[in-house]
């Protein structure tokens, strides 16, 4: 009976809204299962990629499509986590609905905190996956 467990299930209650009415989260789950297939290439066509391209001469253009071609993956991939985190304020918007009916005032204002915090969370899975990328960071879920 705490607040924060009223937040989360009227976020829920938001996903089972956009569920009912639209495709969003079907659409969701299929780019991310493709985002798993095609994900197992953006690794091996960067460093095939650049074994071209040192190569030589006429594999050079090759190499740098193949490194494009991983490069491409990594932005579906990142694309991909952005369309989440639409989906994710979305839900909370008519959690705040949901909740708007319960609660007012200060305990409202906290459950938007709650939400807002949350959503933070998909922020820093994005920046992660970027940095992952880079390989600031030690692992990321890029695929997920």
């Amino acid at each position: 009976n705490t607040l924060a467990s009223y937040t989360i299930i009227s976020h829920e209650l938001g996903h089972a809204k956009q569920d009912k009415d639209g495709k969003k989260l079907v659409r969701l789950n299929r780019l991310r299962r493709f985002n798993r297939a095609v994900g197992t290439l953006m690794l091996p066509s960067f460093i095939a990629g650049v074994i071209l391209a040192i190569i030589g001469q006429n594999l050079f253009i090759y190499g740098m499509l193949l490194i494009g071609v991983g490069f491409l993956i990594f932005i579906l991939a990142l694309l991909t986590k952005l369309i989440m985190i639409s989906i994710e304020k979305d839900a909370s918007k008519n959690a705040v609905v949901f909740l708007s009916e319960i609660f007012q005032g200060k305990q409202l204002k906290e459950c938007k905190k709650f939400l807002k915090d949350a959503r933070l969370t998909y922020w820093g899975d994005f920046l992660k996956a970027l940095f992952g990328f880079s390989f600031f960071s030690k692992k990321t879920k890029l695929f997920n």
